[in-house]
């Protein structure tokens, strides 16, 4: 529902509704009463504008509409014709409704000027450009270039001047209409046939003489009846169009052509670039100072890799402000055509190597921080993982967003179309795939195990390096890596050793079948005596015991269950062992 069919609702007499239903339908009878008004194919000039005239009644084979003046002494559409609307609308068949909403505010050259100059001066002007006919332009450059086109075609009409509109066709059929033809050139209007863009619009012929005729109109003064009206443009805003208003400031010297540009758009592009070249070093300079402080890295190899994920993040808001200052230079027509044609591609591939920049620099963060001792091994396997699903969102939303710049639909639909076949095929031929993928989420979702544990899953035994899209990598203890498909780890079973809080450490000696069985047991308790003197262990579970005979001898063993890591055990173990070597050596029982 638009803001001008609001507007409008006010010329309809509609006291008989209630204050919600005022509010609920009022835009809606006015849009329709506007399909109506276009069937009727009304003529302005027909109508008496004298206060005292009497009712008007507009009328066709199905239509009847009451003009009328109320109580209040206002001019508007009577009760009962209001309430006929809805009928009224239904009797039109559906290519007279159709065409009606399709070319709202442009099925005659009159509703099209007047069209053009009410939204310009609201200063809705993607609104305005629909009026221009703008086909000689690529369809990818038409969002930049269409508002600034209709705000120069707004100051050349403000310099024509007035607008009389009784004099404008109000026929929805007709040729090209010129409205003006003289020292700034001619502005004509003419209708589109094709079914994408039918309607009354002004000339492409008219658009591309306008870099001509703002050039002829600098020195001109707005038409001297315009002076006190409020929406003249005399001279343009800055954020609105700035290359406009500073074609009009900058001295009249500046204005010869060098080359294929002026001295002044040669100056501006030079700055442009200093400026961006600037802002690139500055910004990428103060993102690393801040990022260093706030996260304290001191490491020179992970300060370079953090430099260059912030030198991305700067090179994407670098290109977003280049193309918000290349506004300033006011290219001509067709290089302004040919670089907003590109300005999407150059921002989408922006975005992508920035949203790289960005992730890796998690990825950089959260590695240091661990190093910290603030982050779990579960972060270090979801990061990577969830790094790869966002680049490939990225990558994807990026292709998605060129394809709607460089098409006004139908590619869009072909591409979705297509990457939806694209995607079943895909399924269909990499199913193993796919299981690896859901597995991967099943692994994560469930935390069977992080970065860093010692895992044992089948006869493999290793510590997890990575678990990425399909497969996880396993380094084992010969220092070789190992690459597991994610289904059969999440179909098999796994013993996740790195969640255990106590190590398992055992060890044996030897003692000759002859020695003496009190030395024997003397050994055993003292083993026993040791073990249960240190710290780090759970003594309840520790245990010293004569295993047994063997055919080298009597074999003493020990089973003590040591807190903390693999080093921490082996600490524990060579100790162990070292002690009953000593004290078997002391009491005279040589091991074997």
């Amino acid at each position: 529902m638009t803001r001008c069919s609001k507007k409008q609702s006010i010329f309809l007499d509609l006291s008989n509704f209630s204050d919600d239903e005022k509010t609920r339908l009022g835009s809606k009878l006015a849009e329709k009463i506007e399909v109506l008004l276009r069937k009727v194919k009304l003529g302005i000039s027909e109508l008496d504008d004298h206060y005292t005239a009497p009712e008007v009644i507009l009328s066709d084979k199905t239509i009847k509409i009451r003009l009328v003046r109320r109580a209040d002494g206002r001019w508007g559409f009577s009760e009962d014709s209001v309430a006929r609307v809805p009928t009224m609308y239904e009797s039109l068949t559906a290519a007279e409704r159709g065409l009606g909403d399709h070319l709202s505010g442009r099925a005659s050259p009159r509703e099209t000027f007047s069209t053009f100059l009410r939204t310009v001066n609201d200063g809705r002007l993607m609104e305005a450009a629909e009026c221009l006919d703008l086909s000689n332009i690529p369809l990818s450059a038409r969002a930049n270039m269409g508002p600034i086109l209709a705000i120069k075609l707004k100051a050349l009409i403000d310099r024509i001047g007035r607008v009389y509109f009784h004099e404008l066709p109000s026929e929805s059929d007709g040729p090209r209409y010129l409205w003006h033809r003289g020292p700034l050139g001619r502005v004509m209007l003419a209708r589109r046939q094709d079914m994408a863009n039918q309607g009354w619009r002004f000339s492409n012929s008219t658009i591309s003489q306008l870099d001509e005729s703002i050039k002829k109109m600098i020195d001109m003064p707005v038409d001297a009846t315009l002076l006190n009206q409020k929406y003249i443009v005399t001279l343009p805003s800055w954020w609105v169009a700035p290359g406009l208003r500073t074609r009009m400031l900058v001295p009249k010297s500046m204005c010869e052509t060098i080359g294929f540009l002026e001295i002044w758009q040669w100056i501006v592009l030079g700055t442009i670039f200093f400026a961006l070249f600037a802002f690139y070093k500055l910004f990428s300079q103060f993102l690393m100072v801040v990022v260093f402080y706030l996260f304290s890295i001191q490491e020179e190899s992970t300060r370079k890799k953090t430099a260059l994920c912030l030198s991305q993040i700067s090179a994407f808001f670098t290109v977003g402000l280049s193309l918000q200052l290349i506004g300033f230079a006011d290219l001509p027509l067709h290089f302004a055509a040919s670089f907003y044609s590109f300005d999407d591609l150059l921002l989408g591939a922006a975005a992508v190597w920035g949203g790289f920049g960005l992730i890796d620099l998690i990825i950089l963060i959260s590695e240091h921080t661990r190093e910290e001792g603030t982050l779990r091994g579960f972060q270090d396997l979801l990061l990577p993982f969830l790094s790869k699903l966002v680049k490939t969102s990225i990558i994807i939303g990026s292709l998605i967003y060129l394809v709607s710049c460089f098409d006004d639909g139908a590619l869009m639909g072909r591409f979705l179309a297509g990457l939806g076949v694209a995607g079943l095929a895909i399924s269909l031929a990499a199913q193993d795939s796919l299981k690896n993928l859901f597995a991967t989420m099943l692994l994560i979702g469930d935390r069977t195990f992080s970065v860093g544990d010692l895992i044992q899953t089948g006869s493999v035994e290793g510590t997890v390096q990575s678990v990425g899209f399909r497969t996880t990598r396993l380094k084992t203890k010969e220092d070789s890596i190992i690459i597991i498909p994610n289904n059969n780890l999440a179909g098999g079973t796994i013993d996740n050793l790195g969640m255990r809080t106590h190590r398992r450490v055992h060890g044996s000696i030897t003692v000759p079948v002859n020695s003496n069985p009190a030395s024997v047991l003397e050994l055993r308790n003292q083993i026993d005596s040791w073990i249960q003197g240190m710290d780090g262990h759970d003594n309840k579970r520790s245990e010293v015991v004569i295993y047994g005979l063997t055919d080298r001898g009597i074999e003493i063993r020990f089973t003590a269950y040591v807190k903390g890591n693999g080093a921490a055990a082996n600490e524990f173990r060579s100790g162990a062992t070292m002690l009953m070597v000593e004290k078997a050596t002391q009491m005279g029982l040589a091991s074997i």
